[in-house]
């Protein structure tokens, strides 16, 4: 598999817009905002989507029905900006493991970045350093398959 396997563009600005519902303006993830929804929300100690994680969270998105995924640099949504670039591809387990193997300094450079579908039914927060925590936001039927192994806590 390689870069050019991913398809990359730039979101439109109805889903911009939507998005950045989701974040403060210092970048991160509105908490508030995720609990308005009903939402829950776990952590990990980790920043990898790897082995049984990837499967679990691939089952969890096709779950929903979810074909397709969109990745995002957090900073690129907080920036108010109506040009975000942005990754698509399948939600596969293998396409989840895949975009974090690659050097993607000189194509989108992945510091804290998001992954969620068209519907923004779900959020995963993916930092770019083991010194933040991954995280998952979603409805418990989401959180319920996308959340297993060791480690994960409990946010709200």
């Amino acid at each position: 598999m390689a870069l050019s396997d991913f398809k990359r563009g730039f979101l439109n600005e109805g889903l911009v817009f939507r998005l950045s519902g989701y974040f403060k303006a210092d970048g991160y993830i509105d908490f508030d905002k995720i609990r308005s929804l009903d939402w829950g929300g776990y952590a990990l100690d980790d920043k990898n989507i790897f082995d049984e994680d990837a499967d679990c969270l691939s089952l969890a998105i096709n779950g929903i029905d979810a074909g397709s995924v969109f990745l995002v640099r957090g900073m690129d949504v907080s920036a108010n900006s109506n040009r975000v670039e942005c990754l698509i591809f399948e939600s596969t387990k293998e396409r989840l493991e895949e975009f974090q193997r690659f050097d993607f300094d000189l194509e989108l450079p992945l510091l804290d970045c998001v992954l969620f579908d068209e519907e923004i039914r779900f959020l995963v927060f993916r930092p770019a350093t083991f010194d933040k925590d991954m995280m998952y936001f979603g409805p418990s039927s989401f959180l319920n398959s996308a959340v297993c192994g060791e480690g994960w806590r409990k946010i709200f």
